[in-house]
């Protein structure tokens, strides 16, 4: 066996070992409730939903703190969603150029609600909002490795492993970032998937643990 081969062998290896911890992180916060399966976004595979604690938004929201008026214009609550893909049935390229047709994808999204969106029976904010959650009053400890999860969330990408885009507008990106050195893809043509690493779900469901058991204890 070559070094070549050897290297190839052992970060298949890895990657098999991720994929299969993740799945257990996952088994085991169905059985303890904290996610839930329910029929996939996009027609393939399963998708895993966190369970909400009952506070009033959606089903799948789980609340995690507060906002002060100096921090949000008015006192907030702060909620989180997460949802867990397991992609299977299809053929996406990676980040790193190789095909897969199993793989896992993370997606995270918050909301905030005051008296008055209480009120309505409404959120007052949602969306991509890692930035303001992190600065949640009364979060459970492991907000600061939640967020990082969030922000580094991205499962479909435009570049490649070998790319860094020139650029901050989508057209000047598509024009100026020079072709990946070792395939020569163009940066755009495709979206790439880059794998989900284990860590990240492990901080996330510890996190999403910690922020029920405060709500219910």
């Amino acid at each position: 066996m070559t070094s070549t081969e050897s290297t190839d062998q052992q970060a298949e290896q890895a990657r098999t070992t991720n994929a299969a911890t993740i799945a257990a992180l996952v088994s085991l916060a169905v059985r303890d409730g904290i996610l839930r399966p329910v029929a996939p976004t996009n027609g393939t595979g399963i998708d895993y939903v966190t369970t909400g604690t009952g506070d009033g938004i959606g089903d799948t929201d789980v609340r995690i703190g507060t906002l002060t008026k100096a921090q949000y214009g008015t006192p907030a609550r702060v909620y989180v969603d997460v949802r867990l893909a397991h992609r299977q049935g299809q053929t996406q390229e990676t980040t790193d150029h190789r095909q897969v047709s199993d793989w896992w994808e993370l997606s995270i999204s918050g909301a905030t609600t005051t008296a008055a969106s209480r009120r309505r029976g409404d959120v007052d904010s949602f969306g991509q909002m890692a930035d303001l959650v992190a600065h949640t009053n009364g979060a459970p400890q492991g907000l600061p490795g939640f967020v990082k999860a969030w922000q580094a969330q991205r499962s479909l990408n435009a570049a490649c492993d070998h790319q860094t885009p020139v650029g901050q507008d989508i057209a000047t990106r598509l024009d100026r970032t020079p072709p990946c050195p070792v395939t020569g893809y163009r940066y755009g043509t495709a979206w790439l998937v880059r794998e989900l690493p284990a860590d990240a779900v492990q901080a996330v469901l510890s996190f999403i643990r910690q922020a029920k058991a405060a709500a219910t204890g």
